[in-house]
């Protein structure tokens, strides 16, 4: 539902889900504000439901702008970076990345959204206990050979990149040009040890 709030001045997101939730991601991110991550403001627990404030981001999806040129993709790509870099340093990965949850701003700013199935890293797990994301936009650790970390992010950046400029999954049509065609190359390559380790090295990359 949305509503405005007088004091933050902003429209916000009230959005109602089960009591059994698992809230853990949502307050983490209530505690840190990034200029290409949706905020998150409160998480409120009641004994029917949990409520999660956020914040309405007014734009469009980044899929509404397919085909992007190698230089409006790239700026997509190092935005979408420095927001998984915030949301890696907390042990968060999204697992989601994909065209519709990426929102473009009227000024031009990049917002990652939708953290429905977001989850904390936890270094001694060898698997996700819950297999979920989207189909052509993950990778082969996301289907419960492996537990996912911020290479699964990595992974699915390099998809979304991909198609912000061709228009088709790489295994269809694979941008080979520039630094952004490298950087798609490694970023979806099928083993998490050969892609980029961190979104702190994407963005050295193309520095």
């Amino acid at each position: 539902m949305l509503f405005r709030n007088k004091r933050l001045q902003k429209s916000i997101i009230i959005r109602k889900l089960p009591p059994e939730s698992k809230t853990g991601v949502f307050e983490k991110l209530a505690g840190i504000r990034h200029i290409n991550i949706a905020n998150i403001y409160d998480v409120v627990k009641e004994e029917d439901a949990v409520y999660v404030i956020e914040e309405y981001i007014d734009g469009i999806s980044v899929g509404e702008l397919i085909p992007l040129d190698s230089k409006g993709a790239q700026k997509v790509v190092m935005q979408l970076a420095s927001a998984l870099s915030a949301l890696h340093s907390l042990d968060i990965i999204h697992r989601d990345i994909k065209p519709e949850n990426v929102m473009i701003t009227e000024e031009g700013v990049t917002k990652l959204i939708d953290f429905d199935i977001a989850k904390l890293y936890k270094p001694m797990q060898t698997r996700d206990t819950v297999l979920l994301g989207t189909a052509s936009y993950a990778p082969p650790e996301q289907y419960g050979l492996a537990q996912t970390d911020r290479r699964t992010d990595i992974y699915s950046l390099g998809i979304l990149a991909n198609i912000l400029v061709t228009g088709r999954h790489p295994s269809v049509q694979l941008y080979k040009k520039g630094k952004l065609g490298r950087f798609i190359n490694k970023a979806t390559d099928i083993s998490m040890d050969k892609r980029f380790n961190s979104a702190e090295e994407i963005l050295k990359h193309f520095s």
